[in-house]
């Protein structure tokens, strides 16, 4: 069993609109083209809404890194986020050469 579900332009029985309207073949026809341009700018519309909200969800999230420093960076490459940049040093060898002074 197959479910064929339509949406928009394509949901409409233009037939119908045609012997309803009294509409010639063209004006049906641009009946038609101006559905499609319809659900084309609706979904051009919701597009950009969506990429305004990532842009600004992403900018946050910079931000919220740019705000905390080290800390993120410190996560991201395995170092414990207590420890700031800078203060992990090597510590000093000793050789002991068996001769004492």
């Amino acid at each position: 069993m197959t479910v064929d579900i339509k949406t928009g332009y394509e949901a409409v029985d233009y037939q119908e609109v045609a012997r309803v309207e009294q509409l010639k073949p063209l004006e049906l026809e641009l009946r038609k083209c101006e559905s499609m341009v319809d659900g084309i700018v609706s979904e051009l519309e919701y597009m950009i809404s969506r990429e305004t909200a990532l842009r600004d969800t992403n900018g946050a999230a910079a931000a919220a890194d740019l705000a905390g420093g080290p800390r993120p960076q410190a996560l991201t490459c395995g170092l414990p986020p207590c420890v700031p940049r800078g203060s992990v040093q090597s510590r000093p060898t000793t050789a002991s050469s068996g001769s004492a002074s």
